[in-house]
């Protein structure tokens, strides 16, 4: 599928079920994907090697998002990886309950356009 090429997507917190699928399901429909995990690198790695194998384009990313650093870094590796427009951000409900997502979702903002879709997942373990 290809309904999704020329998209560009970030789901957070994507080394659990609900993240992994809406990662691989937006890689396959041709969406440009940065996966983000909380603390490590090799929790999204194979996820990243599947849809690059698949033939999909997907980076990882790492950053604590509940402190203001991990948000900022965070946001300046999907501005570094995705540019000026970001499409699709999928965020977990716990992130957003909290208040971790918030810092951000407001980082974000200048980069979502009027075409831009937000996902809330609920994550179970």
């Amino acid at each position: 599928m290809t309904r999704l090429r020329g998209k560009t997507a970030l789901v957070t917190n994507a080394s659990r079920a609900p993240g992994k699928a809406a990662a691989i399901a937006l890689a396959d429909a041709g969406a440009r994907v940065l996966i983000h995990d909380l603390h490590s690198t090799a929790n999204v790695a194979r996820i990243v090697e599947a849809i690059v194998s698949a033939g999909g384009i997907a980076r990882a990313a790492v950053a604590d998002v509940a402190t203001a650093d991990g948000a900022n870094q965070l946001a300046r590796v999907v501005r570094a990886v995705i540019g000026d427009r970001l499409d699709i951000l999928v965020v977990d409900a716990d992130a957003v309950e909290s208040g971790a997502a918030l810092p951000l979702i407001e980082l974000l903002l200048p980069i979502l356009n009027s075409g831009s879709s937000a996902i809330v997942l609920e994550l179970q373990s």
